[in-house]
This record gives structure tokens, C-alpha cells and sequence, in this order.
């Protein structure tokens, strides 16, 4: 019988060369907004369906 180490061991060499024969890459995203100069936080509004995003500044400098 294998010992746990050796079996976990074996189990994650083999989903990894799964993942790299089949070429599979992670999940990228795609900016929706642009323009931004210096956004500070985001915040999700649910009932309403928006976004509302805050920024600092004209130059993004603090204070300005």
C-alpha cells in the first residue's frame, strides 16, 4: 500500500500534468472602465444594479 504523503503526492503530479498537456490557463478579466486616473474604492449598489467608484484628485496625487 502507498503511504498518504506518497499518494497525495502522486495525485497532485497528476492533475498538474493534466493541467499542462491540455494547455488550460486561468481565468483572465476584462476592464469595463477605463479613464481612471487614481480610483480609491469600489463599491457594488445590488438593488440597483451599479457601481459607484471613487477617485482622489485630477493628478492622483493626495490632496489635490
Amino acid at each position: 500500500m502507498f503511504r498518504k504523503g506518497v499518494l497525495s503526492t502522486i495525485v497532485w503530479a497528476a492533475f498538474s500534468l493534466t493541467f499542462i498537456v491540455l494547455g488550460i490557463r486561468a481565468q483572465t478579466g476584462v476592464p469595463f472602465v477605463t479613464g481612471l486616473r487614481a480610483p480609491q474604492k469600489i463599491i457594488y449598489a445590488q438593488h440597483q444594479r451599479y457601481f459607484l467608484v471613487s477617485e482622489s484628485g485630477i493628478s492622483g496625487l493626495p490632496n489635490s
